[in-house]
């Protein structure tokens, strides 16, 4: 019984966060080698919309330095693309790059608005409370899971990019 009640507190404790991923990948390509890998694989003065673009470059952004901003290009709209903020960092056997997956500000600032919204309902007694609690479970959960699709989805075409 005490196995089962330690599982579900670690598992809401999980859930209890914001999207966001934080990755680090080890290569042997010097900072230089990886930084031109990356300008040469992402499409730097691309316009918002991108249901017409026709390349074979997956992510858009701009890199400054040893830092970049980037994004997958997708032909389809979607609130929950992360934005991949990474720092490439010289190494003893290459580089390494620091990857953080968070979600566009605008959709996180609408999102925390919107579900603290729910919560002063929950708590307003006039309100069904368990219909409110409901609707906040689900938009939460609907959050992460689109966002984690996304991230894995990032996450593999970076690797792919830098590996090949």
């Amino acid at each position: 019984m005490i196995q089962i009640i330690n599982y579900l507190v670690k598992g809401v404790i999980k859930l209890l966060y914001l999207p966001y991923k934080k990755l680090e990948i080890k290569t042997d390509l010097s900072t230089g080698e990886l930084k031109k890998k990356i300008e040469e694989n992402i499409e730097i003065n691309m316009l918002k919309g991108s249901f017409f673009y026709d390349s074979d470059k997956k992510f858009k952004g701009t890199i400054i330095d040893n830092h970049f901003f980037i994004s997958r290009i997708i032909k389809y709209k979607n609130s929950f693309l992360p934005i991949v903020d990474g720092v490439i960092h010289p190494d003893n056997s290459g580089s390494t790059i620091k990857i953080t997956m968070r979600l566009n500000k605008f959709v996180l600032v609408f999102g925390v608005l919107w579900i603290g919204l729910m919560l002063i309902n929950f708590l307003n007694p006039e309100f069904e409370s368990l219909i409110i609690f409901a609707i906040f479970i689900f938009a939460y959960l609907l959050c992460m899971v689109l966002f984690n699709i996304e991230v894995k989805k990032a996450s593999t075409l970076f690797e792919n990019l830098i590996n090949n």
